[in-house]
């Protein structure tokens, strides 16, 4: 195979164990990742899992598992060339609010749907737990980074099924927030020069959330769901602060600041 791309992360668990690098490769036809086999036997999992979801709701398609060595962790999945971003549409289409309730629906019917067996059940890190009946399995990593559109035909395409490396790409189960509080951080998570997309974050998350909980099983709680939201805001931007230069720091003030406003004034009355 004929690598055209590849890039490569470590990652150190809870437990100080570290695991192997993550390789993604990229040739024509194909995406072959390799990562430790006991974390992409879980991804492939619920990638096999959203492949069926999506297929029976047809609210969204996740390429093919091609090939699959459980041994090396080894997994080979469908590349798909004619992707437009969802960072891209909100930037530049006029209105996204029928893709943003589609990947709210989509969501909601994951987190519905999406089942693993007990040895797979591994709980998301402590400083993102909140235990109780808002717990399912998760995506991991909703983001706009992970939602594309498939030009050719015009499908909503979701990738990336394992936690995000910013939690340590360990974690399958947890409170269903976690999902749609990443989303929404995703939102506002841009530079203060990229207006078009950060003026548009609060309208959208709120469409988002709103259309989330419309579709899903669960009976919201406004005050524990603004509580987490404001927690995880808050624990991402200190993080994301620490050890960036003045400069860097000025141009993530403004969408900073819009997010921990849409947190404290979110409410019960936005749903």
């Amino acid at each position: 195979m004929c690598d055209l791309k590849t890039n490569q992360r470590d990652v150190q668990l809870e437990e100080g164990r570290i695991v192997r690098k993550t390789s993604i490769s990229f040739s024509e036809r194909y995406v072959t990742k390799m990562d430790d086999p006991a974390l992409m036997r879980i991804e492939v999992k619920k990638h096999r899992q959203g492949c069926n979801i999506g297929r029976r709701t047809g609210l969204f398609y996740v390429p093919r598992i091609i090939d699959y060595d459980v041994s090396s962790g080894v997994a080979k999945f469908e590349r798909l060339h004619r992707l437009k971003s969802l960072k891209w549409m909100l930037a530049y289409r006029r209105s996204c609010d029928g893709l943003i309730k589609k990947l709210a629906m989509s969501l909601a019917m994951i987190h519905k749907e999406l089942l693993l067996p007990r040895d797979m059940a591994v709980r998301i890190a402590p400083e993102i737990r909140l235990s109780g009946k808002s717990e399912v399995f998760l995506h991991g990593d909703y983001s706009l980074w992970n939602v594309f559109i498939d030009q050719q035909n015009g499908n909503l395409v979701i990738l990336d099924w394992q936690m995000t490396p910013l939690f340590h790409r360990v974690g399958s189960y947890g409170t269903r927030y976690f999902d749609l509080v990443w989303f929404v951080y995703g939102l506002f998570n841009r530079p203060s020069h990229t207006f078009p997309l950060s003026l548009s974050a609060a309208p959208y998350g709120r469409l988002f959330i709103k259309t989330y909980f419309e579709n899903a099983d669960y009976v919201y709680n406004s005050e524990e769901f603004c509580e987490y939201m404001t927690r995880l805001f808050k624990m991402r931007l200190a993080r994301k602060m620490t050890g960036l230069p003045w400069h860097e720091k000025l141009m993530r003030i403004l969408p900073s600041m819009r997010m921990m406003r849409f947190a404290d004034s979110f409410g019960s009355r936005d749903l």
